[in-house]
């Protein structure tokens, strides 16, 4: 028997995993040790990552749980050996849940999602690094000096948006000065299927707890009213992009 694992929490007398129905409707079961608790239900087979309706169900457990705990939420597909694998997990990590459950304690996770152009750079499209280049015997020199120098530019324009990204999030720590715990920027620099061509999405993430979430998107909002890019900012959720322990790849 293999149990699939949705998330760990502080052990509570609530029960909330009861009437819970998560993947494949198993019934969302809790499994306790350590003074902490794991959200699993029973998983006869993996389903697809792709498989949408089964991720969204996960996903939905997750955030159902989250409305009254602080949790570590795990990404989807962890499987653990029946009720011995899932202890052992809570025994062997126990010390690194608790501190991360602890740094994030009545904490959610939002962020404002900014869309830029790609930057262009000079001369023909460039290679990434890792692009062999193809050549003859006879321009393979010319061929060389070109990769060598859009290798260049691919990196010199990483750094440029590095830089623009943190002078970006200063500005908004400035902004929301008090009203965030921790903060992050992601760079989806290999792109995202629904944003357009040539546009690329920077996720600047902020761990906000819920006594100050509704100054906290107040604030966004009005900073948002005022920047020239696209942007918008998403809605609280679990703090997927703030548990470094995450057990995922077990």
């Amino acid at each position: 028997m293999r149990y699939l694992l949705y998330c760990i929490f502080s052990k509570s007398a609530r029960q909330p995993t009861v009437g819970l129905r998560g993947v494949d409707l198993q019934p969302v079961l809790e499994i306790t040790s350590n003074e902490l608790s794991a959200a699993v239900s029973q998983m006869d087979r993996m389903p697809a990552p792709h498989d949408v309706p089964q991720v969204l169900i996960y996903e939905r457990v997750i955030a159902t749980l989250h409305r009254e705990h602080t949790l570590i939420p795990m990404r989807f597909g962890c499987l653990l050996d029946g009720p011995s694998g899932v202890i052992e997990l809570l025994e062997e990590r126990g010390s690194a849940f608790k501190d991360t459950l602890a740094a994030m304690m009545d904490c959610v996770e939002t962020g404002i999602h900014v869309l830029f152009e790609k930057r262009a750079m000079a001369g023909e499209t460039p290679l990434a690094p890792g692009t062999r280049a193809t050549a003859s015997a006879n321009d393979s020199s010319r061929n060389g000096l070109a990769y060598l120098v859009a290798r260049r530019q691919y990196y010199d324009r990483i750094d440029r948006d590095t830089q623009d990204h943190q002078q970006i999030m200063e500005q908004f720590c400035s902004d929301f000065a008090g009203l965030f715990v921790r903060c992050k920027v992601d760079d989806h620099s290999r792109g995202l299927p629904f944003a357009p061509c040539g546009i690329r999405m920077v996720s600047f993430r902020f761990l906000v707890h819920r006594s100050f979430l509704r100054e906290f998107c107040s604030a966004a909002e009005r900073v948002i009213a005022r920047m020239d890019e696209d942007s918008f900012l998403s809605d609280p959720c679990p703090p997927y992009s703030f548990t470094e322990c995450q057990a995922g790849a077990l």
